[in-house]
């Protein structure tokens, strides 16, 4: 769980050397289908591209605030957090929850599966609400 801590808070800090020396070589992001753009993004880069392509859109600053973090198995964490955007155009801040599966492999994020619900987060895992 302390990866997923640090990957956190690498992403609020924008230190992107730090996120990208936790993240797998191999890493894979999984959006939820109903998310516009949504696909899997395969690789550190690929990745780290599509974060900046959010940010370039759309974010004048973003951040993820961790509500709970528990494992869920050897080596797979199930997080509920909030990700608080701020506009680029409107200056305003949108809160959304997050809902993720993030797996691991070595010591380092190797998938991460979002969700739009808990329950559908937790049914990912095998487990009940």
């Amino acid at each position: 769980m302390d990866v997923v801590r640090r990957v956190v808070d690498a992403f609020n800090r924008h230190d992107w050397v730090a996120w990208e020396s936790l993240y797998h070589s191999d890493a894979e992001w999984h959006d939820p289908p109903e998310v516009p753009g949504s696909g899997v993004r395969r690789g550190r880069q690929e990745i780290r591209r599509y974060f900046d392509e959010l940010f370039e859109i759309a974010a004048d600053g973003w951040n993820i605030e961790l509500d709970a973090i528990e494992s869920v198995g050897p080596d797979c964490v199930l997080i509920r957090a909030r990700s608080v955007v701020v506009g680029r155009e409107s200056r305003m801040a949108t809160e959304d929850p997050v809902f993720q599966v993030v797996d691991l492999r070595h010591a380092k994020v190797w998938r991460v599966r979002n969700y739009r619900s808990s329950r559908d987060a937790i049914q990912a895992v095998g487990l009940r609400e």
